[in-house]
């Protein structure tokens, strides 16, 4: 059965802890219009039928729109979640003198081969059934990430502990990353990242003492998406961190909380207080 990845990018500001990611949703093609038309259905009992959703908009406040709507996507037919989040410790003179390093792209490529990555191994990979489609939102970014991901369409993933992962193009995956913009699925991906992201940046704040107010709308957030994320097979206890949710850090700094942190905050929140 034919599969579309629709992914999408974010970030969160230095105020908690500041976190770059890519990251999305797993649908067979067969459940597409009833996921579009299931998140119609939302958004107009939201009484947000006439806009373009996104994590990081201005959102009515204490509306509870938002979590309404990430609390609609466990009702959805959607099959997987991947994000990769990473740790973003560039030095100041980074950003300020080299162009390329300074722009989020820098780090956004790098979660970005690490969920195609991802896309190849045995719990997300599909077998050669049809052909499967990588959507990522038409950005900016697009033609770089697009010429990165033609780059990887024929690698082998090698894993550390011997062996690799399939190519992309041995699961199936066709050779050109899909252009999208607006509607449902991108909607959702965009949800379903920028919830873990800020999530994640929240509980590191946390990690450090912070009081942070949003803290349990976004634990029962992060809830809500939890279930489409699968964990490592063969583990005990199972985890999270490294698999469906990729976490690296380019440089160690002695501030990295995430690799550390992660599986046992996902725990923590996996089951309804």
């Amino acid at each position: 059965m034919p599969r579309f990845v629709f992914l999408d990018e974010s970030h969160t500001d230095a105020k908690w802890h500041r976190i770059l990611s890519v990251g999305g949703v797993i649908v067979e093609a067969a459940s597409v219009a009833e996921v579009e038309s299931a998140w119609r259905d939302a958004k107009r009992d939201a009484g947000l039928a006439e806009r373009d959703l996104k994590f990081s908009m201005t959102w009515p406040e204490g509306s509870g729109q938002r979590l309404r709507m990430i609390e609609t996507i466990p009702t959805l037919p959607l099959e997987h979640a991947v994000v990769a989040l990473l740790e973003d410790f560039r030095p100041t003179r980074m950003k300020l003198f080299d162009k390329e390093k300074r722009g989020d792209l820098y780090v956004h490529r790098g979660c970005f081969e690490y969920v195609l990555q991802r896309l190849c191994a045995p719990q997300y990979a599909p077998g050669p059934s049809g052909v499967h489609l990588v959507a990522f939102d038409n950005g900016d970014h697009f033609p770089k990430l697009d010429q990165q991901y033609r780059g990887v369409h024929g690698h082998r993933w090698p894993l550390p502990w011997g062996g690799h992962w399939p190519s992309l193009r041995e699961v199936g995956y066709a050779e050109s990353l899909a252009s999208t913009r607006e509607g449902a699925l991108n909607e959702i991906a965009d949800l379903v990242v920028g919830t873990v992201t800020r999530w994640a940046a929240c509980r590191c704040g946390i990690a450090r003492g912070k009081q942070i107010p949003e803290r349990a709308e976004l634990d029962r957030a992060c809830r809500a998406v939890l279930h489409l994320f699968p964990h490592r097979h063969g583990t005990t206890p199972k985890q999270w961190t490294g698999w469906s949710f990729a976490v690296h850090t380019r440089e160690l700094t002695g501030k990295e909380q995430l690799k550390g942190g992660l599986d046992e905050w996902l725990r923590d929140i996996e089951l309804p207080f």
